[in-house]
């Protein structure tokens, strides 16, 4: 099942756009 890491990490990535998106992308910083 090597198939279920790279899809957290895609899944990981994608919520990350997401939040960033929601957040109106400011610079893309972390909190």
């Amino acid at each position: 099942k090597k198939l279920s890491a790279e899809g957290r990490v895609d899944a990981l990535a994608m919520a990350q756009e997401l939040f960033a998106l929601g957040e109106g992308s400011t610079d893309k910083t972390p909190q």
